[in-house]
């Protein structure tokens, strides 16, 4: 996790040297579309608890402009996963969930006139599926659970030229925040 987290920033840097000429001020104007993926810690669903490291891939389609933004449709897919191990009582215990799911997201984008910015807030809902294993002595047990998942987040994104950029996003989607990269596809 930590060696792609420096993979990701090493990246980043790499394309901040590369020149911004012909950028738009407002990289997710009406009919903008852009696809992000970051990394961070999952949320827990189910019977998963603790720190797992989640990985979200997420897609925005500008459509409307609203006052001087963007609204943008999309959708989301993540996944996270999520283990422990324990000895008690002369046996070991050990667990491990993957948690799946999928969303539709709606955002608001502006950019403060700032070239390269796109800040963004947004609601969403979706699904999520979790896979459960809980094993000890000669004894194992798999599950499925599934759910609602709600989301709501803020986030940022700075484009270095007209298709690569950083991206930084908080709040309850299927990870409290991660970090990534963004690339405009129009």
């Amino acid at each position: 996790m930590k060696k792609i987290a420096y993979i990701t920033i090493v990246a980043a840097l790499l394309m901040g040297s590369i020149s911004a000429v012909g950028q738009d001020t407002d990289p997710m104007s009406k009919g903008s579309s852009a696809l992000s993926f970051g990394l961070g810690p999952g949320i827990p669903f189910s019977y998963s608890s603790g720190f797992g490291p989640g990985i979200v891939f997420k897609y925005d389609y500008s459509l409307f402009e609203v006052g001087p933004g963007t609204i943008s449709f999309g959708g989301l897919f993540g996944v996270a996963h999520f283990w422990d191990s324990y000895y008690w009582a002369n046996t070991d215990y050990n667990y491990s969930t993957t948690n799946m799911g999928f969303a539709f997201r709606a955002a608001y984008h502006y950019g403060f006139d700032v070239k390269g910015l796109d800040c963004y807030g947004g609601f969403g809902i979706g699904t999520w599926f979790s896979f459960y294993n809980d094993s000890y002595d000669y004894y194992n047990r798999n599950s499925f659970y599934a759910g609602v998942l709600p989301c709501a987040f803020i986030g940022t994104s700075y484009y270095f030229n007209d298709v690569v950029g950083i991206n930084g996003e908080f709040g309850y989607n299927f990870t409290y925040a991660q970090i990534g990269m963004t690339f405009k596809l129009k």
